[in-house]
Order: C-alpha cells, then structure tokens, then sequence
C-alpha cells in the first residue's frame, strides 16, 4: 500500500513539475504569444526546427530570407550535411556557417541560384517558397490553374498549384501573390502543413 501511495506521489510530481516547462516554451519568444501562428512556430520550435534571436524574439512578420528557409528545411528534413567543398558560389565563402547547408540544399536541388549566385541573404518571395517546399517533400508538379494571377507563363505555375493541391498553401479571393515576400510566421505555417497531414488546410 505504502509503495502505490509513493508511486502516485511521484506521478503526481512529474506532471505538475512538467507545467512550468511547458509555460516557459511558449513564452520562449516574446513577440509571438497573441501571433496568429504561435502554434506553428511553436510546433517547430519544439522540434529545434527553428530558432529566435539573442533579444528573445522571433520577429514573425519580418521577411524571410533564403538562407533561413534552407536551414529550416535542412533541420525539418533532418539531412546529413555535406562535407563536399566542391560547390562554388560567388556570394558565400566557403569559411562562411552558412556554406555547408547551402551547399548541400544546392545539390539536392532545393535551392538553385544561379551564374554562381545562391543570394542566401535575398527575401524569400510565396513563388520561391512554392518551389522550395514542393522540391523538399517531392510533391507533385500540377498543371491545373489554381489562381487567377498565376498563368502557365509563369515559372514557378506548376509548383504554386502542386502545393495548393496538397493544402500546404492557400490564397485569398483567387490570388497566389507570387511575388509577394513570405514571412518568418508564414513559412512556419507552411513548413508545418509540409511535415504535418493533421495541420494542412481543411479544403483545396
């Protein structure tokens, strides 16, 4: 009787103990607590796909850059990093932190630059993001128009409809905004749907 007595203390213990912890990590960052997309963020946070900034931020609506993308990407797809320094880019030293996951992103052909330019620290537009994400989870390329301001002349027209066909993105009122730029909240959001069939949006 004593040792079931001890054994429900200690469960009792663990659970409110783990309390706190849970509290600290969504208070992890301080600009993101009322965000439209604190669970997302948080989804990959908790699964060290994403990181803030030495104030304490995530700074959510600051414009992501390619460079960040593909290290969330490398992280999400849990990929070995390549030690093959034969990649040349004219914008990243080989010395550089970035190097390694740029350079492997560049061979799996996820991210493509081009005339010897990855542009790592280039804002990241809904097209880009279209392609990087459908390249990383090998998605489906479509060719059934989606948007009313993507057209089949456009580059990125078959990735932007693949992965509006698997509700990883959506629009609003018939339009894509390709061009646009793509959040740090907004990539969260979609890199979420990418890894996660339960989180993807409701309807196509």
């Amino acid at each position: 009787m004593k040792s079931k007595f001890i054994a429900a203390l200690m469960t009792l213990l663990l659970v409110t103990s783990a309390a706190p912890i849970q509290a600290r990590e969504a208070a992890q960052f301080s600009d993101v607590d009322t965000h439209w997309a604190k669970k997302e963020i948080l989804y990959l946070s908790d699964r060290n796909i994403i990181g803030g900034y030495p104030d304490g931020t995530f700074k959510p609506n600051q414009p992501i850059t390619r460079v960040q993308a593909a290290s969330m990407l490398a992280k999400a797809l849990k990929l070995s990093l390549s030690d093959d320094t034969s990649t040349e880019f004219k914008d990243v030293a080989k010395t550089s932190p970035h190097y390694q996951v740029l350079a492997t992103m560049n061979e799996l052909g996820i991210l493509r630059g081009d005339n010897g330019y990855i542009r790592p620290g280039e804002k990241t537009s809904r097209a880009q993001m279209a392609a990087i994400l459908r390249r990383s989870f090998n998605m489906p390329l479509d060719k059934q128009a989606t948007f009313i301001d993507v057209t089949p002349a456009h580059w990125a027209y078959q990735d932007i409809n693949g992965i509006a066909k698997q509700r990883v993105a959506g629009g609003s009122e018939g339009k894509y905004m390709p061009a646009d730029y793509v959040t740090r909240a907004q990539f969260s959001a979609f890199l979420v749907r990418a890894l996660d069939d339960s989180q993807k949006l409701s309807a196509y």
